[in-house]
Formats: C-alpha cells, structure tokens, sequence
C-alpha cells in the first residue's frame, strides 16, 4: 500500500498556488473546490486523503495556510475558513471536527454559504459551492429544513451556470423526500437532477442521481448516463456502489 507523504503548510500552500495558477486559466477546478468535487462523484474516501495530507486539525494550522497563501490571502479573506472543518463533519459527524470546534459554530444560516457563492470567484465558476457543502452537513445533522433552504437558495434565478450546486440541490431535495416517506416527489427531483446533468454534460451525476434514487426509474438514469459516456462500463463506477445491472 502506498504512503501519503506528510506536507508542511508551505509546501502544500505552494502547490495550491500552483494548481490554480496550471488549471484556473483552461478548466473551471479549483484548488480548494476539490472536496466538494469529491463528495459530488460520490468519493468522499478521496475527500479523506486530501484530508489526512493537509492535517488541518488545529485553528492555527488553517491560519498558517492561508498566511502561506501570500496574496491570495485577500482575494480569499475568511470566507473558506469552513472549507477543511465542514468535510470533516460531512464524513464522520461531531466526533472528526478538531478539539476547538463545535457543530453549533461551524453550521451557518444557509444565507451565510450562499453569500460565500456569491462572493468569490473560486464559486462562480460554477465547479464549487459552499452551499453543496452545507446542504451535507445539515443533512448530517439531521436538519432537514436547513438542509432544503440551501437547496432552494442554490437553486434560485442567479445560478444558471452553477451546475455542480445546481445538481446537488435536487439531489437534496431527492433524499428528503425518501426520508419523508414521498416517493413521487423523490423521483421527480432525482430525475431533474439527471437532467441537468445530462444537460450539462456531467452524465457521471446523472448516475448518481439513479443510484440514489434507485428502482426502474433510478436505472433508467443510470443508462443514460452510461450512454453518454460510451467509453465506460458500469464496471468502472464500481466506487459508486451501483446497484447490479438489471
């Protein structure tokens, strides 16, 4: 088994730096956006290695980070603070925050995350949102109703081209309507999800979009994703947990 090599602040500060100055000019990815890429393809095992590299346990270590970030530090201000904790809380609940943190500090109004979309460049380039991190961790926190204001707030008139947020907000909406007991509504939503997927050209969402909501109308938007990625087998999503071909 390979070893994730331990970085110090610097180093991986350097590297972020250099990321988004390779990839912000040819692709819409950027450096810090990349856990919530991990939790939208349904790999938030990648989420945890990033994770476990940067070490991100402490107050003082995140400040260092963004200090190392030079001037960046300005364009950022504090608005990713949340960008290591909530991955944290997303994947294993209150016991992974660090010692100095509580759920109650760390989860905002959703009109905080939408502002945070808003605001920053790293968002609206449509890849990344603060509002698709905070639609998960309330639902890890059992709040529902948090959860389903960040979903409507993504999906309001000013986030056309939002597609990652967009996608994730009828997701949201898919898994609180099972959880209600409403199977139609739930289809409906997980259907739109697919088709904004489809639509956008992200099939790999519109699989997960069937995976979750599963039984034939599920499996219909498994299909069509994989038919439009004629170069993949349902084999090569065997990560997602996909239910057996029928």
């Amino acid at each position: 088994m390979n070893e994730w090599p331990t970085l110090s602040i610097n180093d991986f500060s350097q590297s972020f730096l250099t990321f988004i100055n390779i990839y912000s000019s040819s692709f819409e990815l950027k450096g810090p956006g990349i856990p919530c890429i991990c939790f939208t393809i349904g790999r938030p095992d990648l989420a945890k290695k990033l994770d476990d590299l940067l070490e991100m346990d402490s107050q003082e270590k995140i400040d260092a980070f963004w200090e190392a970030c030079g001037p960046y530090r300005e364009m950022i201000d504090d608005q990713f603070v949340d960008i290591f904790d909530l991955p944290k809380f997303i994947r294993g609940g209150a016991a992974a925050l660090r010692e100095d943190l509580s759920v109650d500090k760390l989860l905002k109004a959703p009109e905080v995350y939408a502002r945070m979309d808003d605001a920053c460049y790293l968002c609206n380039c449509g890849q990344f949102s603060m509002l698709s991190l905070a639609m998960w961790a309330f639902e890890k926190n059992d709040d529902d109703a948090k959860a389903s204001e960040c979903a409507d707030l993504a999906l309001e008139g000013g986030n056309q081209k939002r597609i990652v947020p967009k996608v994730n907000a009828w997701l949201c909406r898919g898994r609180i309507a099972q959880r209600k007991g409403d199977e139609a509504a739930a289809i409906v939503a997980f259907q739109a999800a697919a088709d904004v997927a489809i639509k956008e050209y992200a099939p790999m969402l519109a699989i997960i979009a069937g995976r979750d909501c599963g039984g034939v109308k599920g499996e219909a938007m498994i299909q069509r994703g994989l038919e439009a990625l004629p170069n993949k087998s349902r084999a090569d999503f065997a990560a997602l947990d996909l239910p057996p071909a029928p």
